[in-house]
């Protein structure tokens, strides 16, 4: 039996890179049963976000950014 872990991240190798979202969104939908693995194998570019409550702030969107919009805390690393 062919392991789809093993032939999806084949596939996503030869792939451009430039549209990795695309190209991964695309493979999420032809395997949905391995989403959770692919996303964890997979590295996605970083997004950036422009803060609303401190004008022109730019921060990457991470799961722990995410996690103080929804808290509306800040989180320090200090």
């Amino acid at each position: 039996m062919v392991d789809k872990i093993s032939c999806s991240l084949s596939l996503m190798r030869r792939l451009p890179p430039n549209k990795i979202e695309q190209n991964l969104s695309g493979l999420l939908n032809l395997v949905p049963e391995e989403t959770d693995e692919l996303l964890q194998r997979v590295d996605q570019p970083l997004e950036e976000a422009t803060d609303q409550v401190e004008v022109g702030e730019t921060m990457l969107i991470i799961d722990l950014t995410l996690l103080s919009i929804v808290l509306g805390t800040k989180i320090s690393f200090v």
